[in-house]
């Protein structure tokens, strides 16, 4: 009986689009694993369910060619039982991939057991719209100081971009329609113009399979600097944001060095471009951040 009430509250759990991607993954696998302990798989009759989802963490691959994230789980559960860690690890995969979640475009199996998951551009624009709706309604620009200097040439390296778009000499300035990006109202405008809808990002994301993953790579690691800032209720805990600075200005110098922002297709350079002011928007608030905290000291 409880076995079938824990699975049907996972069954109707609505996944918010504020959860963080790796929560959501993590659920997806406890509900995998109910779907089994329902089935009542001998081998994992000895746990509860308690002890199961105790067990599931999910982390980002360290394997990029296998995924974005992967999960152990399978390699735990099978510790000191008559257990298969892949076998376990693909009834997991078989049974997440049956929910056809449209986050995920593919989940795979690799040894000794860990499951791995591929995000869809789909959740990617997901991701830079939220970037933009949340930072772009700021009125006042802040101007970095006291910053590490990785940080702060990827900050000004994404302001040279954006204004580059509004130079003349940019050809495809009329179909693009971009206002100039650092000039008061004019500027609040062009960051308005990336509210749209996800899918005004779709064209940001290459079908290459290398270049998607450079793409993939900056988006979430910006999701993750932007949800370590949300779970920084206090000031004194807001460096495990600001920790992500350099880690974004070496993303970004990899996406920039092997994608073109400005191409012969004005959907993907305005995609692109949205792409670069969303990496700017972040790092322009943990900067300002920073500079609070710095100003607090002194």
């Amino acid at each position: 009986m409880c076995v079938i009430v824990v699975l049907t509250v996972f069954s109707n759990l609505k996944i918010d689009k504020q959860v963080a991607i790796v929560e959501e993954l993590k659920v997806l696998v406890e509900q995998a694993l109910v779907r089994l302990f329902q089935k009542n798989e001998h081998s994992l009759r000895a746990l509860s369910l308690q002890q199961i989802s105790s067990l599931v963490t999910v982390e980002p691959c360290k394997r990029p060619e296998y995924g974005d994230f992967s999960c152990g789980v399978a390699m735990r559960l099978s510790q000191g039982q008559d257990l298969s860690a892949i076998e376990l690890a693909q009834k997991i995969s078989v049974s997440i991939t049956k929910q056809k979640n449209l986050e995920i475009c593919g989940v795979n199996v690799s040894s000794p057991g860990f499951i791995n998951f591929s995000l869809t551009s789909s959740f990617l624009s997901s991701v830079l719209l939220e970037i933009h709706r949340r930072f772009s309604v700021s009125e006042q620009e802040h101007h970095p100081v006291r910053t590490e200097s990785n940080r702060k040439n990827c900050y000004e390296l994404c302001c040279s971009i954006l204004k580059c778009a509004t130079e003349p000499s940019f050809d495809l300035i009329n179909e693009i329609q971009l206002a100039p990006f650092l000039s008061g109202s004019d500027w609040r405008k062009c960051k308005l113009e990336y509210k749209k809808s996800k899918e005004f990002f779709d064209a940001a994301f290459d079908t290459d399979p290398n270049l998607f993953r450079q793409q993939k790579s900056l988006v979430l690691m910006l999701d993750r600097t932007v949800r370590a800032r949300d779970l920084s209720a206090h000031s004194q805990l807001q460096t495990s944001a600001m920790h992500y600075g350099p880690a974004i200005a070496e993303s970004f110098a990899k996406f920039y060095q092997a994608n073109r922002i400005f191409t012969n297709q004005p959907e993907l350079t305005k995609a692109r471009l949205g792409l670069v002011l969303a990496v700017k928007l972040v790092l322009e608030q943990t900067l300002r951040s920073q500079f609070e905290q710095a100003s607090e000291l002194c």
